[in-house]
């Protein structure tokens, strides 16, 4: 009898052990099982708009609602995100349709900056690199210091007067053809390569550049606009975005269309007699 008194605390004893060891064991297993992840911190800036397309922005990451962004304000939202691929959103209020995406990955602990432009169909959010350290600056100074050397020439040509009717009567005669491929076009564009010019123009056609849905390119003559008849060379903006235009003035619209009477301000880049289009880099457009 005391035998099997022995052998049933015995008995008892291996079944406690094991199920305080089972116990023991599950959090082991929980804690293998969780993901590491990394603290991301996004400032996000919102361009102001003077008249047009003042919208508040709400802000996700991976379809999570991060908060709402004030149109023209900067603000900064933080995220416990897994390694990998994820997706940062900006969505018009009120309006779901109006919205604009961009990819990023996270392998570390994250500080991550971005600035939104906004207009009537569509959100482009473009990133802001860091600033480069004071060492790294310290290591350009001797290539940057070359590279103003070599600029001379073209810092003498932004400081000259810009060309316009009535200080350039090659301009003004330029302005007059009827024929892109006329070949004062070309003399005319390698004497003033890197000069500005300015002219009274039109928006006479908008293609997307290489099916970019937010980068154009644009076909501008001079004078006002007509369907009938053109004036000037080809003049185009090539590769463009609505914010590359610098368009200023009281009117700015919401979208840079054809039929638009404009004042141009821009820099001649170059003149391709194969096709007749007189490239220029925009400075400054008003609406007129």
């Amino acid at each position: 009898m005391k035998k099997k008194f022995i052998a049933v605390i015995f008995a008892m004893t291996v079944i406690g052990l094991t199920a305080c060891q089972s116990e023991q064991s599950e959090p082991n297993q929980e804690e293998e099982m969780q993901v590491e992840k990394f603290t991301v911190q996004v400032e996000i800036a919102c361009e102001e708009n003077l008249l047009f397309s003042r919208y508040d922005v709400k802000i996700f990451i991976d379809d999570e609602l991060l908060g709402t962004l004030e149109h023209g304000a900067t603000d900064t939202y933080t995220a416990e995100l897994v390694e990998g691929e994820h997706t940062l959103k900006a969505e018009k209020e009120d309006e779901s349709d109006v919205d604009g995406t961009v990819e990023f990955e996270v392998s570390e602990n994250t500080e991550l900056s971005y600035q939104l432009f906004l207009s009537s169909d569509q959100i482009e959010i473009e990133k802001i690199e860091p600033e480069q350290d004071a060492s790294q600056n310290e290591e350009k100074t001797d290539e940057e210091s070359a590279e103003k050397i070599k600029d001379t020439e073209e810092n003498k040509d932004d400081a000259e007067e810009v060309l316009n009717v009535n200080n350039c009567e090659e301009l003004a005669a330029l302005l007059s053809l009827k024929d892109e491929f006329d070949p004062s076009i070309a003399e005319f564009a390698s004497k003033y390569q890197g000069r500005a010019i300015e002219f009274d123009g039109n928006v006479a056609y908008v293609s997307p550049h290489e099916g970019y849905s937010t980068r154009f390119d644009y076909l501008i003559y001079a004078g006002d606009y007509s369907e009938s008849m053109v004036s000037g060379p080809s003049f185009q903006f090539e590769d463009v975005n609505y914010y590359d235009l610098h368009l200023e003035g009281d009117n700015v619209p919401d979208s840079f269309d054809v039929g638009l009477n404009i004042h141009v301000v821009a820099k001649i880049v170059e003149y391709d007699s194969g096709n007749g289009l007189f490239e220029l880099d925009p400075v400054k457009i008003t609406i007129r």
